[in-house]
């Protein structure tokens, strides 16, 4: 089975690879598909880097390691991301795929597009996230995966403020954020 992880990644950070590695561990999985989202229903009209910056920070992430791959599918087709659509899209070269989502997703899954559809056709795993829980997921499975207290949001603030972001992201990465002067 193939996981698929979707996400802003503005920018993607070690506590997403390590979670990656964590879930191809507990569940077996084959490989990861981290998939950046064009634009993310949830944050339309909220600014993030561009889609290009997204999807080339993912790349630099994981290119050394063989079991987590990314997908452009939504950045290439543009608008907003719907989920349900990436999925189908997937599951059409890969066969069996999984979904793996934040407790932060989790909470507000009823309202994503056609909810009910994803929890039908394909298993939904519930990652750990600081201050969040494990209530309401019916139709879905927690992971007891480990917490890491990294988020985007955070190195976004500390580029901004001219402090490092040394290990919060991976090293080619950081050089990437710094030449391209995200973030300030």
């Amino acid at each position: 089975m193939i996981g698929i992880f979707g996400g802003t990644f503005d920018p993607i950070h070690t506590g997403h690879l390590i979670l990656c590695r964590d879930v191809i561990e507990l569940l077996g999985l084959k490989k990861i598909i981290l998939v950046p989202a064009h634009v993310s229903p949830f944050k339309v009209g909220v600014e993030t880097s561009t889609a290009e910056d997204r999807l080339k920070m993912v790349e630099i992430a994981i290119a050394r390691d063989p079991l987590l791959n990314v997908s452009d599918y939504e950045i290439k087709r543009g608008g907003v991301s719907y989920t349900i659509d990436t999925i189908n899209y997937l599951k059409n070269i890969y066969g069996e795929v999984c979904l793996l989502i934040g407790a932060d997703q989790a909470k507000d899954f009823k309202k994503w597009h056609r909810w009910e559809e994803i929890l039908k056709t394909t298993p939904v795993y519930v990652l750990k996230r600081k201050g969040f829980n494990f209530e309401h997921l019916e139709g879905m499975h927690s992971l007891d995966t480990r917490l890491i207290d990294i988020s985007s949001t955070e190195i976004r603030n500390r580029v901004k403020e001219g402090r490092s972001i040394k290990y919060l992201v991976p090293e080619r990465v950081e050089a990437y954020i710094l030449d391209r002067g995200l973030y300030l």
